[in-house]
């Protein structure tokens, strides 16, 4: 059994497998994926089962992807006019980010945003 992600050719044979009423183990075994992950990919998918809805949710997923920068827009912008105005960057983690910020700042993190 693999563990790769569905490709939305295996999402279209998902979904005529279960519209010829193929049982789930069958479909498994064709697809070459666990039972598990069929049955999850078919409950993530509301009412009857669908490749192209379930291969938008799934780009929606991985667009949603990534991690979450405590660096506003509008936090970035301050640090860019410090910048410009020749502060260094640990000048500006000091007096600006320290109140800002509520976790340890690294000046190295400061230069590395832009």
């Amino acid at each position: 059994m693999s563990h790769k992600h569905f490709t939305i050719i295996e999402r279209n044979k998902l979904e005529i497998l279960l519209k010829e009423n193929y049982k789930i183990t069958r479909i498994a075994e064709i697809l070459e994926k666990n039972k598990a992950a069929i049955y999850w990919k078919i409950k993530r998918v509301k009412n009857e089962y669908s490749a192209e809805k379930a291969q938008k949710d799934a780009d929606n997923k991985v667009c949603k992807k990534g991690r979450n920068y405590k660096i506003t827009a509008e936090l970035k912008n301050l640090i860019k006019s410090r910048l410009c105005k020749t502060w260094s960057p640990k000048q500006i983690a000091r007096r600006e980010l320290k109140r800002k910020l509520s976790f340890k700042i690294s000046t190295i993190g400061c230069i590395r945003i832009f």
